[in-house]
């Protein structure tokens, strides 16, 4: 219920603005170069992970389509991605050292590595999104769409700053020897949402096999939380 004389909150004001949200980036660029890692590594594989019953309820139930569904408010509140863009999260954060994902994971016990390059091979485009911490570690949000598909517009409509797939600092591709190669940043954990169904079956047992599930440490809660963890609101890094 409003009150008498109260104004409706415009999207102006319930959502990040282009300005505030290049702010953010910038913020998450200039942390990417204080950062001891500021360098990319080869990123052969994305993954998503989640706990055994979700892979065979997909597996079982939905004939192997693993379907976008709405993303929950984790990160920034005043997101416009939160509630309203459906989505698949991948990770794309390597190990510094040895270039290699994490060996646990608090999301579940099963994992799906998907190549990368199947992946942007698609026309598609990259977003920027957010850049958000928790508690110590830092994160960015990108959004991977169709091109001209119903996310894009989204995207596009409210102001995300679009990435240039070649050349940015967190995610992009590099042709090696006439063969496109992802690379990622470990200066920061990026993570995807990509915003169109992939067939498991497919991936996985396909013509061309383009990934594989493995097991992985399941560790905390061992899967995601209901409505995700907004973003540490103390933390003078990544708030505006």
């Amino acid at each position: 219920m409003r009150f008498s004389g109260e104004k409706k909150m415009t999207d102006s004001q319930k959502y990040l603005t282009s300005y505030e949200l290049k702010k953010l980036q910038d913020k998450c660029v200039n942390f990417i170069k204080a950062s001891d890692s500021d360098k990319f590594l080869r990123l052969r594989y994305m993954w998503r992970d989640k706990p055994l019953d979700y892979w065979e309820n997909i597996l079982n139930e939905k004939d192997g389509q693993m379907v976008p569904y709405t993303k929950d408010c984790n990160g920034d509140q005043r997101s416009a991605l939160n509630g309203n863009i459906a989505g698949l999260f991948f990770g794309c954060a390597l190990y510094p050292k040895n270039g290699k994902p994490p060996w646990f994971s608090y999301l579940g016990n099963r994992r799906l590595y998907i190549s990368s390059t199947a992946i942007f091979r698609k026309p598609v485009r990259l977003y920027f999104a957010d850049f958000y911490c928790h508690t110590k570690n830092h994160f960015a949000t990108l959004v991977l769409t169709k091109t001209d598909s119903k996310q894009d517009n989204f995207c596009r409509d409210h102001n995300l700053p679009q990435l240039d797939m070649k050349n940015n600092p967190f995610l992009k591709i590099q042709t090696i020897n006439g063969v496109d190669e992802v690379f990622v940043t470990v200066g920061v954990r990026v993570e995807v949402l990509y915003t169109e169904t992939i067939d498991v079956n497919e991936v996985t047992t396909g013509k061309y096999k383009t990934g594989r599930f493995v097991w992985v440490k399941p560790s905390g809660r061992g899967r995601s939380r209901p409505g995700g963890i907004p973003k540490n609101p103390a933390c003078r890094i990544c708030n505006l």
